[in-house]
């Protein structure tokens, strides 16, 4: 069947929905449901809802529907380029409300949208032992429901790849209050073509162009791909097709055995070379391998330096430039020690050996090197908050573009070149598995942000050219919608706009996110 067909669910009371009312009292107390990570500036609003159901959320739209009110859809917040910033709305949905776990058993787990990832993991082991779900961003406090609009990945996606991958089933309410109710396998696209027919509205047919999409972690804008399954028209559509109130993920056996470890290396190239003999290694099994640049360690070094022994930020070996972080899993005695004998070979090739690793099996150990990947964005934070006392205009750019393999090195000199050249202060880490680095430009002055911003898309181009995407993991939102005309022809945006319009034809949901004007 290709055949979308929501219906009307019961709704609530609107009038007994719990909400927040009057514009000023919003800016005065709740500035927060403003905004997310990003840090983009919103407007006030007159209204913040908290729906508690999928009900209250169809009541909500369809009485935003009948007065012609639009709405932001927010989360816990946590994202980075301005998709739950409350920009030309005029009320804020706020799901964090939706927190309850519906249903699970040993093959999966059933939540509201505003579960945590923390509060999943807690629920399935302290249920469902054994079991885990392997998706992994940084931000933990995220919600499940922001994980599947945005398609969320994270370290292990080198391996388990992103949410996408473990979604089993979503309930969608859309913007005229009509509900969606999609398992996975059900409703799939006839070659590349979809049948839509909203309530009170004839059958409409949703047709896209063929397009090749680049080879590597991707979450700018639609996926849409031949036979694709409907579910994944709203994974990772951030929220402008619909609201995601409940979603139903996959599980898999949790690993018994992991070895962790981090390698100092004494320089990048000596870093990328050490992850391109671990990747073509046909021993070791790496759930996920991430990367400190030089710059990085440096800002490390430089704050354990600042703070002293009482610093949140572990002692690095004073020969360190670089770093590799990796997570390998393994069955038993004997594969470890096939590992490690591997890992020696990889090692002494570049003059390297075992003693300039940390290294770990247990939870303590991966909470040990976790924290030192933690530690980097809380401490360019710190610089940029230091920055912003004498230039309150000032903050960071944060890249996520990421390349096919092949062309890691090559994205690398063009970020060295063209950054070294600018003269603005900037730091690269990441998920390096995946040729997937996050550079952080930290401009000083306004000058200088204004030629990051310059740079930003420059930078973006060289990305596209090389066969990769503008957005990796974090999306578009509002932060990168200027980027899209860079990585999709004409026809494509217009398929994105066609099928926005279908499902929100008066563009009440997230206005402004992902979509060029």
């Amino acid at each position: 069947m290709n055949l979308i067909k929501p219906d009307f669910t019961y709704c609530s009371d609107i009038k007994l929905i719990k909400r927040i009312e009057g514009s000023s009292r919003i800016l005065e107390e709740f500035p927060d449901y403003l905004v997310d990570e990003s840090r983009l500036s919103g407007n006030s609003v007159e209204t913040i809802f908290f729906p508690e159901t999928t009900s209250d959320v169809s009541a909500i739209m369809r009485d935003m529907h009948k007065r012609g009110l639009r709405g932001c859809v927010s989360g816990a917040r946590t994202g980075v380029v301005g998709g739950a910033v409350a920009m030309n709305v005029d009320c804020v949905i706020s799901l964090s409300g939706m927190n309850e776990i519906l249903g699970f058993d040993n093959k999966s787990i059933c939540a509201q949208c505003g579960v945590t990832l923390d509060e999943l993991d807690k629920h399935i082991s302290d249920n469902i032992p054994g079991m885990f779900y392997p998706v992994d961003p940084t931000e933990t406090t995220s919600s499940i429901g922001g994980n599947v609009a945005s398609n969320a990945s994270g370290a292990r996606t080198y391996y388990y790849g992103p949410t996408r991958n473990w979604v089993n089933a979503i309930t969608v309410v859309l913007a005229d209050g009509s509900v969606l109710d999609l398992k996975r396998g059900d409703v799939v696209a006839d070659g590349r073509r979809f049948r839509i027919e909203l309530p009170g509205q004839p059958e409409t047919t949703f047709e896209f162009p063929n397009h090749k999409y680049p080879k590597v972690k991707n979450t700018a804008g639609f996926i849409l791909a031949e036979n694709m399954d409907a579910i994944d028209l709203f994974v990772g559509s951030e929220g402008i097709l619909g609201i995601i109130t409940k979603v139903d993920l996959r599980l898999i056996k949790k690993p018994s055995n992991r070895l962790y470890t981090v390698i100092w290396a004494e320089s990048e190239k000596q870093s990328v070379d050490l992850v391109k003999a671990i990747r073509s290694s046909h021993i070791l099994n790496m759930l996920a391998i991430e990367y400190f640049s030089p710059e990085a360690i440096a800002v490390l070094k430089q704050r354990r330096m600042y703070e002293g022994s009482s610093s949140t930020v572990a002692k690095i070996p004073y020969d360190a430039i670089a770093a590799i972080f990796i997570d390998c899993v393994y069955k038993d005695d004997s594969e470890l020690s096939d590992i490690s004998a591997e890992l020696e070979i990889i090692l002494h090739a570049q003059k390297r050996s075992l003693d300039n690793t940390w290294s770990g099996m247990n939870d303590s150990d991966l909470k040990r090197m976790k924290q030192l990947r933690h530690a980097l964005p809380e401490t360019i934070n710190m610089i940029i908050t230091e920055r912003k006392k004498d230039n309150p205009n000032i903050h960071k750019l944060s890249t996520d573009f990421a390349v096919p393999d092949g062309m890691l090195e090559t994205m690398l000199e063009t970020y060295h070149k063209k950054l070294d050249k600018s003269g603005i202060e900037y730091v690269i880490f990441g998920h390096i598995g995946d040729n997937h680095l996050h550079v952080n430009m930290l401009p000083k002055t306004e000058k200088e942000l204004l030629l990051a911003h310059e740079l930003y898309v420059e930078l973006a181009k060289d990305a596209v050219r090389l066969g990769g995407t503008i957005a990796a993991e974090h999306g578009i939102g509002r932060f990168k919608r200027h980027l899209m005309p860079i990585q999709y022809p004409p026809e494509m945006l217009d398929a994105m706009l066609e099928l926005k319009n279908i499902f929100d034809p008066a563009g009440l949901l997230n206005p402004g996110v992902m979509l060029p004007d």
